[in-house]
């Protein structure tokens, strides 16, 4: 039998979380971290929200002044600059609403259609894409709606898809593809998501740690939480995660692959480990 070991918590740090005695064991110590990362990352997420919330009426209004000054009598030259500010300002003002939603969730799951949320995703990460040359190459199949917390699910494809931007050379490609799929073993049926990049790929010893908290590839500005989050969300809305990816020279990159059951119940946990390693 374990040997129970108990500890107490002292004073509260400055993130509400107390430090353990001596007592502590490697796991606990692991769980206090892993609060405490949890906890920054709630409370910058709540602070962009923030932020996106108090410069989206001061944009709609610069939008608009740039409309109305564009109605005046101004040359060629201004008007092509009028027209320039104006694309670059939408383009902020939606970053900026997407933002928001990412923040906002529903309290209740609703029906939805799982490219609408990839798209709202690749809006915020526009500039990356652009920057890095990516091509996008979209195959939207399937018009069924999943039952899902948009909120979440955004957050599950934020960070599939920034993996996938980060892994990929410049000039290469990005994969993003929706279909209709049974789940064989029970006959389910579901939408089958796929996101995948033609990167470097990931060694043997790193496809068996993913999923494990802290793990990143990212150096000091990845968490190691964001698959883990991820894997937590897809495991109450009833959904599998499966991976593949290849360091072959000759052809290499990673696939994420989700299966999302149609008539999925998101506050039921499935009983087995939501990723799957694919051979």
């Amino acid at each position: 039998m374990p040997k129970h070991i108990q500890f107490r918590l002292q004073k509260s740090d400055e993130h509400g979380f107390g430090s353990a005695s001596h007592s502590e064991t490697p796991a606990e110590k692991l769980s206090l971290e892993m609060l405490r990362k949890n906890q920054k990352l709630i409370a910058m997420g709540r602070l962009s929200a923030s932020i996106a919330h108090e410069i989206n009426n001061p944009l709609e209004s610069i939008s608009n002044l740039l409309y109305l000054i564009g109605q005046e009598p101004v040359s060629d030259q201004v008007h092509t600059y009028l027209k320039a500010a104006e694309k670059e300002l939408d383009r902020v003002i939606q970053i900026s609403k997407q933002t928001l939603n990412f923040h906002r969730d529903t309290t209740t799951p609703v029906p939805m259609h799982i490219d609408q949320l990839i798209e709202e995703v690749l809006t915020l990460y526009r500039q990356r894409i652009d920057e890095k040359q990516l091509v996008l190459r979209r195959q939207y199949s399937s018009n069924e709606m999943v039952t899902v917390f948009p909120g979440e699910m955004r957050q599950v494809f934020s960070n599939l898809i920034a993996n996938a931007i980060h892994a990929s050379p410049k000039g290469g490609s990005l994969w993003l593809r929706i279909r209709t799929a049974t789940r064989w073993a029970d006959g389910t049926r579901g939408l089958r998501v796929i996101i995948g990049d033609n990167g470097s790929g990931m060694d043997a010893n790193t496809r068996h740690r993913l999923g494990k908290p802290f793990l990143t590839t990212k150096g000091h500005s990845g968490t190691g939480l964001g698959l883990w989050v991820s894997m937590s969300i897809l495991k109450r809305h009833g959904a599998q995660l499966q991976n593949y990816s290849s360091i072959d020279p000759k052809r290499h990159g990673t696939v994420f692959s989700i299966f999302l059951p149609l008539n999925m119940r998101p506050q039921m946990a499935m009983e087995n480990h939501p990723l799957q390693e694919a051979g």
